[in-house]
């Protein structure tokens, strides 16, 4: 497996990844979304410097994306599989080379915010690396922070 920076080349492939059911089902933003606002939303990601979008590839095929998003004192990281994708083991192994890369480029904690229903999600950070921080409310949803540091 490997990965790469997104560009816009990945636009329809992760307007896909972002309304999957599934992906829709564990985001704090249920609604799905427009093609507009994925299109506007996403040429800024690629495009800002303190957001690394990584697509991870596996035989030159697309399996999903990890997003870090520099907030100052840590990262906030994002993952998305492709249903295809799914239970290969894909998601730890993806965690822990993008946060081996954005630790390259600034050193700092690694938060990841879960939903406490997401069971497989919260397995994958584990096997990453993170830790369970606390449990918490976040956007008015009962959560678990993970942290990787």
């Amino acid at each position: 497996m490997k990965f790469r920076k997104a560009n816009i080349n990945d636009l329809d492939i992760t307007f896909c990844w972002a309304n999957d059911p599934l992906v829709r089902a564990f985001s704090y933003q249920q609604d799905e979304i427009k093609f507009k606002e994925h299109e506007a939303w996403f040429e800024k990601k690629i495009g800002e410097g303190d957001s690394e979008f990584l697509i991870f590839e596996v035989e030159e095929i697309p399996v999903g994306l990890v997003r870090m998003d520099n907030l100052g004192a840590n990262w906030v990281v994002g993952i998305s599989i492709d249903k295809k994708a799914r239970g290969k083991g894909y998601a730890p192994a993806m965690l822990k080379s993008a946060s081996e890369y954005v630790n390259s480029i600034e050193n700092q904690p690694i938060w990841a915010y879960i939903k406490k229903e997401n069971i497989a999600s919260i397995k994958s950070f584990i096997r990453a690396g993170f830790k369970k921080e606390k449990e918490l409310v976040y956007q008015g949803i009962e959560s678990y922070l993970y942290i990787c540091k």
